[in-house]
């Protein structure tokens, strides 16, 4: 096989895998999370038995988003229609998909804050640098210069 190939198949390996992590995180989150598959099959997937066709997440209440990439439309559902919901049925296995999409949220969270602060220290040295400069005194504005530009401006307008 070409090393193209190969990366291929290993990429799709990855995102198998991946997929199989995240279909028992839903059903450890709630057993009506079910990933339908659609779309056709692959040989990929029928060779490894991983997860790997494009599938289609859905409950009781609301049907999400297709995709190969599970954990995008599992992400995007549980954000979408999970948080709160009156007919979910656990199965109190952990971690599940609650605790990992809280730990991101976390994770995003602290993330953001620490931006912020490299920020505001970045405005701050620079508020230091500027205050360190000699401010230049304004170049004075000639006579003639705005006589000039006040007659170009009234000719163009003329025109």
């Amino acid at each position: 096989m070409s090393s193209h190939t190969e990366r291929v198949w290993e990429d799709t390996l990855q995102l198998g895998k991946a997929n199989q992590v995240t279909v028992e995180l839903a059903r450890r989150h709630c057993l009506n999370m079910i990933f339908t598959e659609c779309g056709g099959r692959g040989m990929a997937e029928e060779a490894t038995g991983l997860p790997i066709n494009m599938r289609e997440v859905h409950c009781l209440v609301a049907r999400g988003n297709q995709a190969m990439n599970l954990d995008l439309i599992a992400s995007d559902f549980y954000k979408a229609y999970c948080v709160g919901c009156t007919h979910r049925r656990p199965t109190g296995g952990m971690p599940n998909l609650a605790t990992v999409m809280e730990g991101r949220a976390a994770q995003a969270a602290t993330a953001a804050e620490m931006e912020r602060l490299v920020t505001e220290q970045r405005h701050r040295e620079w508020a230091r640098r500027v205050d360190g400069v000699e401010r230049l005194s304004p170049v004075p504005i000639r006579r003639w210069w705005v006589r000039s530009m006040t007659w170009a401006f009234s000719i163009a307008n003329l025109v």
